[in-house]
This record gives structure tokens, C-alpha cells and sequence, in this order.
């Protein structure tokens, strides 16, 4: 029993935003950058460190794309 690791306690998941609580936020700000930022972090579920480090080299907008660079730069 000694070499029989114990079973590693669950991780809660965090609650997530219904669509509702994101549409009353992109509605309540003014400012086109926050819409943007709110509506790219609740649709595409990237990590906030993704969205943090989105350059203008990354915004195409020719075929209107964001390239995202996740973790390990994947």
C-alpha cells in the first residue's frame, strides 16, 4: 500500500458566463475595443494570456482572422 500513490482530489471547474451575462456586457460598454476583447474571450475560449499577447502582425483583416498563439506557442 505504501507505493500505491492516494487519488489526487477533483479540481473544481469554474463557473462560465451564460450568454445572457455576455450579451448584457457587450450591450453596457461603450468603448468598441472592450466589445471586441469580451467577444473575443466568450467566443472563442481562448486563456486570457492568448488574448493578452494578440499583436496588430496577427490581425489579418483581409480574410477578417486573428492568429492565436496558445500555450508553448502552439
Amino acid at each position: 500500500m505504501k507505493k500505491v500513490d492516494p487519488p489526487k482530489p477533483a479540481k473544481p471547474i469554474l463557473p462560465s458566463l451564460t450568454s445572457e451575462q455576455v450579451q448584457y456586457l457587450v450591450d453596457h460598454v461603450s468603448d468598441v475595443r472592450d466589445k471586441a476583447i469580451i467577444s473575443l474571450f466568450t467566443d472563442n475560449g481562448m486563456r486570457l494570456s492568448e488574448l493578452t499577447n494578440i499583436k496588430s502582425v496577427d490581425i489579418d483583416l483581409d480574410n477578417n482572422t486573428i492568429t492565436i498563439w496558445g500555450k508553448g506557442n502552439k
